[in-house]
């Protein structure tokens, strides 16, 4: 595995990280994402803390992540659904012959 450094600021405190370099366009992605959410949220709730910031846009992540999951799972089900429907369908077609 071939890692590489980079260096990321997020809610103005720097970070270096260790990673694979296919991943670097995702985690600058990323990155602006969260400090553009923090950005909001800051001129949202004025004089609160930066760890208290922090904690809402975590929280509305691990929200948005739940519901992503919730709908995947649904999306998921109704996939198998239509593959078991042509798979009964293909049998009865394959049987009668």
């Amino acid at each position: 595995m071939n890692k590489q450094r980079i260096n990321v600021t997020i809610a103005r405190r720097n970070y270096s990280l260790d990673i694979e370099p296919e991943m670097e366009e995702s985690i600058r992605a990323a990155v602006d994402s969260l400090n553009a959410r923090i950005e909001d949220a800051g001129t949202q709730f004025v004089n609160v803390e930066m760890r208290d910031i922090l904690s809402i846009v975590l929280l509305e992540e691990e929200v948005r992540l739940i519901d992503a999951q919730r709908r995947n799972a649904g999306e998921l089900k109704e996939v198998n659904d239509e593959i078991a429907a042509l798979d009964r369908k293909l049998g009865t077609y394959l049987h009668s012959r």
